[in-house]
């Protein structure tokens, strides 16, 4: 038996010999196929974990969609559910009415007075109309930013799952949402609408154009000469270039102050818990960043542009008027209408107010207003940066989102 096995070995180790480079070949081609069949693994492994994370992160792209879709339906649902208050204020505010009543009423007789009341209702109108105009952006601009403020607290909440604890925290924070939403829009209502219309009223009282257009003597306003009176008084409201500087560099300036003062309290307020004061700060913080100027430049020109259109094709005609057919079939332009006197210009002014203000119907200018301005980048770069701040990026698809 030991001889048959020495001579098994010397088999083998002859075997050995003689094969020796196809054994090492053998070894080398085995190890290698292993390793390769490990590295596939792995690089299989890698590519499903990639794919898993692809899947997740176009899943919260999509959630994140959704959350600013309908962030965008619910600040213009709430635009158009305070319109009515916000008209209610303007009146008070400007009560033009008054003073037409009291034109009605006045003696003929009373010239100098009749003038002097005719002078205020010119004022009244374009003060009226214009802080109509930027209050109604300014608006858009408060209520978006704050329904994406709490927008956003709500997106990050439901990534989470809930403690007993944290149930009884998040019920403290929607107590919060309310109050943050319901004091932004009562400021707004209250106090911010006042400087506004001081704002504007300043800037309309100070044009010399309109100051050198008496109503008792302009019989005809042509429609160039409006334009140009909009134009003047619009880029007179709006921030000055030395603060759109500021805002570009991030440096703070009074008039910037001003324009933030019409959207949210100055200093803190008394009696605000830690929730409130956690999504002022992220309101500041929106209104302190580079985006909230062109929002503001952004949105108001598109307001006043198409508001001035339209006033335009009240007063004098549409600008596109649709042809007119003639008996003999042949068609012709309508002609626009005459230059009205200033006395004319004021009831189209206030009417345009109220059609502005006005907050039923997909036709309204409100719908189709807020439409526009919520499609505008600018617009939609300030109100929906609170949801891409780099603290939120990093657990999705960060910049590429954006």
């Amino acid at each position: 038996m030991w001889s048959a096995l020495q001579h098994a070995k010397q088999a083998a180790c002859g075997f050995a010999r003689r094969h020796k480079k196809l054994l090492i070949v053998t070894g080398v081609g085995a190890a290698c196929a292993g390793g390769a069949y490990y590295a596939y693994r792995r690089v299989l492994g890698e590519a499903e974990r990639f794919s898993l994370q692809i899947q997740e992160q176009m899943a919260e792209h999509q959630r994140l969609q959704l959350a600013l879709g309908s962030t965008a339906d619910e600040s213009r649902a709430t635009v158009r559910r305070f319109l009515p208050r916000l008209k209610t204020r303007l009146y008070q505010l400007l009560d033009l009415e008054s003073v037409v009543q009291e034109l009605k009423t006045l003696d003929k007789t009373q010239k100098n007075k009749r003038n002097e009341l005719w002078e205020d209702a010119k004022l009244l109108a374009f003060t009226r109309y214009l802080t109509a105009l930027v209050a109604f952006g300014l608006w858009h601009l408060l209520v978006f930013a704050q329904v994406s403020i709490i927008g956003k607290r709500v997106f990050e909440k439901n990534q989470v799952e809930l403690s007993e604890r944290q149930k009884q925290r998040e019920q403290a924070e929607e107590q919060a949402h309310h109050a943050f939403l319901s004091s932004g829009l009562e400021y707004f209502l209250d106090e911010a609408l006042g400087k506004i219309k001081t704002h504007v009223e300043a800037v309309v009282r100070e044009n010399e154009q309109l100051q050198a257009w008496k109503v008792s003597r302009k019989a005809a306003v042509r429609a160039d000469e409006l334009n140009e009176l909009l134009q003047a008084l619009f880029l007179e409201v709006l921030p000055s270039p030395a603060a759109v500087v500021a805002a570009e560099k991030q440096e703070d300036s009074a008039e910037l102050q001003k324009w933030r003062a019409f959207l949210i309290y100055p200093d803190k307020q008394k009696g605000q818990d830690e929730h409130v004061i956690s999504l002022l700060n992220d309101l500041w913080d929106l209104l302190e960043s580079d985006l909230f100027v062109p929002a503001l430049q952004h949105s108001l020109g598109f307001l006043c542009g198409n508001a001035f259109q339209d006033l335009d094709d009240v007063v004098y005609g549409p600008s596109k008027p649709e042809p007119r057919v003639e008996e003999d079939n042949a068609t012709a332009e309508q002609p626009k209408k005459p230059a009205p006197p200033l006395a004319k210009l004021i009831p189209c002014l206030q009417a345009e107010m109220n059609k502005l203000l006005l907050s039923a119907g997909q036709e309204s200018y409100a719908a189709k207003y807020s439409q526009g301005v919520g499609e505008m980048e600018a617009f939609r770069n300030f109100y929906e940066a609170i949801f891409f701040e780099q603290s939120a990026q990093d657990s999705y698809m960060g910049s590429t989102l954006i």
